[in-house]
């Protein structure tokens, strides 16, 4: 594909009891395998729901960054 669409909803987003850098480490890795597998292809991360407040940018170096707000 040219673009992947990773729409986070409620079940992603709910108070499930794991920590911010779980929930990093286990988002930034299946962000790695699908950049892995489609190296060409453009990915876009958003939510429509509220849930835990999470945000996810990338640097100039491809870099993914997950902050809590």
């Amino acid at each position: 594909p040219d673009i992947i669409l990773v729409n986070m909803g409620t079940n992603d987003l709910a108070d499930t009891g794991i920590s911010l850098a779980q929930f990093a480490e286990a988002y930034t890795q299946m962000l790695d395998n699908m950049l892995e597998k489609y190296e060409n292809a453009e990915v876009f991360c958003f939510t429509l729901l509220p849930g835990r407040d999470y945000a996810s940018t990338s640097t100039a170096n491809g870099e993914i960054i997950i902050v809590a707000h």
